[in-house]
């Protein structure tokens, strides 16, 4: 606590503003815009600390000017610095349609195409309503942790099939790590899927309409 005191403080003396939306991230704004704050169009960066690292975006104003200001306060290790990066297996790409930005598309390809499915002979398999042993369920556990990665962060479309995996791991039967081997199989298939995040032309804040649905 006492560091993350310090982080933070070290933080706002670049002249960071807290978000008062989301905990643990800070905006910087362009103080020549007459609005200041009050002018959405006026953020030149942000950066989110959470846990032990920190993530940064802006344009070469906020690195030239926030960043440099910040980085004498606080000693970084390795830093990467590009218009697309991977962290965490999640891949982010910048896209753009005759110089102007069009896109950020966030997948995790790479990460997906790594999963592999729970070994079953032929003969196992046949067994369908025969109990899992101690060892399926561990591989059963541990395939779901990473499929449920998967659809935390960009892959909604494996998140009910994720929740109904790991209701009954307990009691799980060959025909459930079957359904998972499955569910497997479709991250690795469908991996090209991901999020795209577009810029919207809204003035005002206020004006805009956020709708989230979830089904599992």
């Amino acid at each position: 606590a006492e560091f993350q005191d310090k982080h933070a403080a070290d933080i706002v003396k670049s002249d960071a503003e807290p978000s008062g939306n989301i905990a643990t991230t800070y905006l910087w704004y362009d103080s020549t815009m007459p609005e200041g704050p009050d002018d959405p169009t006026s953020c030149i960066g942000v950066l989110s600390t959470p846990v032990d690292d920190d993530y940064s975006g802006g344009g070469k104003k906020f690195m030239d000017g926030p960043m440099k200001k910040l980085t004498p306060n606080i000693l970084y290790g390795k830093t990467d610095f590009d218009e697309d990066f991977t962290h965490l297996g999640r891949e982010l790409e910048h896209h753009y349609k005759s110089g102007e930005f069009e896109q950020l598309r966030m997948q995790q390809k790479t990460y997906a195409l790594a999963l592999r499915k729970i070994g079953l002979t032929r003969e196992r398999r046949s067994q369908k309503t025969s109990q899992a042993n101690h060892f399926e369920k561990s591989a059963l556990r541990a395939a779901g942790g990473k499929v449920g990665w998967l659809a935390r962060h960009t892959r909604l479309d494996l998140a009910a099939g994720h929740a109904f995996a790991q209701q009954n791991i307990a009691n799980a039967t060959v025909e459930a790590i079957d359904a998972a081997n499955r569910l497997i199989g479709q991250a690795v298939r469908d991996c090209d899927l991901g999020n795209n995040f577009v810029p919207l032309d809204i003035k005002r804040p206020e004006d805009a309409v956020v709708v989230v649905y979830g089904d599992a």
